[in-house]
């Protein structure tokens, strides 16, 4: 991961109106800075070119970004500027922003040119009478236009944007719903399954890991995301029971939780 200096800037933007892309197709939280455990920032977005969204999303995850939304379309190369996806970011209250834009190909058209002609005739005449010897010249410009056809191509880009600002957690955890695939492992439906694990958070200093299942909490059992969150919100700020399952092993931790 590193931090993208925007390469696609052109002034050919101008030429193609005033409309955001990023702001046309996000799907997401429209405003982040409504949301509880919001932590304001006051520096400038930062802005990471990404060849991979996945890995680079978890890097984010560990230091307390939460994503919020994402913008993804296809543009013609060099019309996607920096200052569209700031303001975008701006406006939603994203403070990181993780952005992947692949070439995927050119479309080839032709473009008619009109250049101004000009054609000069020049006419010599001469006369011979009884009074002598007649000499003399004209000149004729006649004025047209000649069309030209130019070839040229128009580079086409996949562009992807996905959005993150920062959040206090009380455990340090980002979690999500179990799979099929999940309950079959572990032979029950109730449970949530931690995706990744925020940097020097309880549940880091506990040895919380990655995939493992959260299956209930102060020995009340976890249904879903919504149950595990709802059950979060109201903890009471001391040590806490968590049980968990991981490779098929059950596991009970006592957190330390302040709010």
């Amino acid at each position: 991961m590193r931090i993208f200096t925007l390469t696609v800037l052109s002034t050919s933007f101008l030429l193609t109106g005033c409309i955001n892309n990023f702001a046309e197709f996000y799907q997401g939280q429209p405003n982040a800075r409504l949301l509880p455990n919001y932590i304001p920032s006051t520096e400038e977005v930062k802005i990471i070119s990404t060849n991979d969204l996945a890995k680079d999303e978890k890097i984010l995850i560990r230091q307390g970004f939460m994503p919020i939304g994402q913008s993804s379309f296809s543009a013609n190369t060099g019309t996607v500027t920096k200052d569209t996806l700031v303001e975008h970011a701006q406006n939603i209250g994203a403070q990181v922003v993780l952005l992947k834009s692949v070439v995927t190909g050119s479309v080839n058209r032709v473009m008619a040119l009109n250049t101004p002609t000009t054609s000069t005739s020049y006419t010599t005449a001469s006369a011979y009478g009884s009074g002598g010897y007649a000499y003399g010249n004209s000149k004729t410009t006649t004025y047209g236009s000649e069309t030209n056809y130019i070839p040229y191509s128009i580079s086409r880009s996949d562009v992807g944007a996905e959005f993150f600002a920062k959040f206090k957690t009380t455990l340090g955890i980002f979690y999500r719903d179990l799979t099929d695939e999940d309950k079959k492992s572990i032979g029950q439906n109730g449970g949530v399954k931690v995706f990744e694990i925020i940097d020097n958070s309880p549940a880091y200093f506990s040895n919380v890991l990655p995939d493992d299942i959260v299956v209930s909490l102060n020995e009340k059992p976890v249904g879903n995301s919504a149950d595990f969150r709802e059950k979060l919100d109201n903890l009471p700020s001391k040590t806490n029971k968590f049980e968990l399952i991981r490779n098929n092993k059950h596991l009970f931790k006592q957190i330390d939780i302040e709010k």
